[in-house]
């Protein structure tokens, strides 16, 4: 991100997954864990679809069942990371240790296709990860694991010291006006 912003995360699911797999964010204090699929013990209900929006009913109560929240960063790069198995995170995006694409598992960043500007588009404020647990047994397809993250501004202190001045500006006005008094002689 280029500016401080609100990211929300959403879980859309999980496929054909052989493993408990979770999903992790660094939100500034260390990777904290927000998914967990279907073979977990407990895993995170995916969030619905109404045409091509994502409907996440369960925003709020923590783990296990919560399956949309929302963090604000700082600029610079949202790190995040997959756990394989049960395990605490092993497949990272963070700049330095992406995951192998080979044999190994790996995920896809990819943009909203409902939401970009035009094909092969590699920007915007929607993106979808997937995750492949095992690459190396023919199971390729990058649906073990789905999230959704968008991008939302958070208004720079300037803009906010604005909005409380025009605020401030328009309760003045309206305490400052008196009725009208009309004299009947």
């Amino acid at each position: 991100m280029t500016t401080s912003g609100r990211v929300t995360f959403q879980f859309m699911g999980a496929g054909d997954s052989s493993f408990a797999n979770s999903f992790w964010v660094n939100t500034g204090s260390g990777y904290t864990q927000i998914f967990q699929d279907g073979q977990a013990s407990n895993p995170t209900n995916p969030c619905g679809v109404t045409g091509t929006v994502p409907v996440c009913a369960l925003t709020s109560g923590g783990l296990p069942g919560q399956n949309q929240y929302t963090f604000t960063f700082g600029p610079g790069l949202i790190a995040f990371g997959f756990g394989i198995n049960g395990a605490a995170p092993v497949l990272f995006n963070d700049g330095r240790s992406n995951g192998d694409l080979g044999q190994n598992p790996g995920f896809f960043l990819g943009m909203d296709p409902y939401l970009a500007g035009g094909p092969w588009e590699n920007i915007g404020k929607v993106a979808y990860v997937g995750l492949t647990d095992r690459p190396s047994t023919t199971d390729h397809d990058f649906q073990d694991m789905g999230v959704r993250i968008s991008v939302g501004s958070v208004p720079e202190p300037a803009s906010w010291a604005f909005m409380l001045a025009g605020f401030g500006l328009v309760g003045f006005t309206m305490r400052s006006r008196r009725p009208i008094e009309t004299v009947v002689a």
